[in-house]
């Protein structure tokens, strides 16, 4: 994983979602980083507590972006 960034969702008003919605926005160098990512021992570990203590409102779900347009600052 190159990068990781945690974001709230809000509402337009400027208030957390209830229940709070986490997006996490990861840049891999590519596929097959995703995939030793997803198979590492860490994801295990969260999958398996997932099942076993049900802390997730709803599953996970996965996006692919497509980067078309933008900047980085350096």
């Amino acid at each position: 994983m190159l990068q990781y960034q945690w974001f709230r969702v809000v509402d337009p008003d400027g208030a957390t979602t209830k229940p709070p919605r986490i997006l996490v926005w990861e840049t891999y160098a590519d596929q097959a980083a995703v995939d030793a990512h997803k198979a590492s021992p860490k994801m295990a570990w969260l999958r398996e507590t997932e099942e076993k203590e049900g802390n997730m409102l709803a599953p996970p779900e996965v996006v692919a972006l497509e980067e078309f347009a933008g900047w980085v600052s350096r």
